[in-house]
């Protein structure tokens, strides 16, 4: 089993068949057959079966495309380590995982910062719930992510430091507030229609523990994952929510929204920046690491994220 063989093994598996992939690859469709047929031939078992469709992977063939997806990538990053270290510029190929809620008040001027600062590294942005991200960190499919609820057993294996603490809000409709500007006690946001993310979200884990705590649950009428949804059932009137206010900017300025921030005691989340403990670290991913940081502290003093505050202890 060689890197040249397990190249072609994934283009095929990714063209889905053959011909395109020998198309993609520059191979010609005898040849790449007979290098799968090698690579088969040395695992001693059956990678792909051919159908009307095109190929299809058997259950081996599937664990090969997973752990050959991981190690054709640190190969890579390996090789651009070295090139970097050797005095040339930062290059690379860097994943990073963002919380959508994270995501929305720091897509835009992490992508600006990454052009400026360091233009030859390609960057994959993953915007998607943070227990995804955190699976997706231990499988080693990505670098760098920001996740929430790593206080348990989940995050071992990860180096996590403290990002960014931001306030929790109740979130109604301009139409539907349940009273008044000020404060919303916990107490009086538990007692209230809401709808919240499945429990696969670390964001919902945390909220419910904080609720345990009361010795209470929150009133959910419906989970809805998809943050844009949430928002504009919100909106409608059909019930309420709990945010950060950074999510938030552009429905309350249109009037769509309105947000109470939540006392007695204040709802608070940590962001924490993780990444894999076990895997080397490469002069890209340690770039990418070290201006998310500055980033994040830079848009804190400004003001430019509102609602978030350094960690504190």
């Amino acid at each position: 089993m060689d890197v040249r063989q397990l190249r072609y093994f994934l283009g095929v598996a990714e063209a889905g068949s053959f011909s395109a992939a020998s198309v993609r690859l520059g191979i010609v469709q005898p040849a790449l057959s007979q290098q799968v047929a090698r690579l088969e031939a040395d695992l001693g078992v059956a990678l792909m079966v051919r159908n009307s469709r095109g190929i299809a992977l058997t259950s081996a063939g599937e664990v090969l495309r997973d752990r050959a997806t991981i190690l054709l990538r640190d190969l890579q990053s390996t090789r651009e380590a070295v090139l970097t270290e050797a005095g040339g510029p930062v290059k690379g190929s860097v994943t990073v995982g963002l919380p959508t809620t994270v995501a929305m008040a720091l897509t835009l001027p992490f992508l600006r910062s990454m052009r400026e600062r360091h233009p030859q590294i390609a960057l994959h942005l993953a915007e998607t719930q943070s227990g995804h991200l955190l699976e997706w960190l231990h499988q080693g499919k990505m670098d760098i992510a920001i996740l929430f609820d790593t206080n348990g057993p989940q995050a071992r294996g990860l180096e996590i430091e403290p990002l960014v603490t931001e306030e929790l809000h109740l979130v109604s409709s301009s139409g539907h507030d349940p009273g008044g500007n000020g404060d919303c006690p916990l107490s009086r946001a538990l007692t209230l229609p809401v709808l919240l993310p499945s429990r696969e979200h670390g964001f919902r884990r945390l909220l419910d523990a904080q609720a345990a705590q009361l010795g209470s649950t929150w009133n959910v009428v419906a989970e809805v994952d998809a943050l844009p949804h949430l928002k504009s059932a919100v909106a409608a009137g059909l019930a309420h929510t709990v945010l950060p206010r950074s999510a938030l900017i552009r429905e309350i300025e249109t009037g769509l929204l309105h947000s109470r921030r939540i006392c007695e005691p204040v709802l608070q989340r940590t962001a924490v920046l993780a990444v894999p403990s076990g895997k080397p670290s490469n002069a890209a991913a340690r770039a990418v690491h070290t201006l998310m940081v500055e980033l994040v502290r830079d848009q804190i003093d400004r003001g430019d994220w509102s609602g978030a505050a350094k960690p504190t202890g």
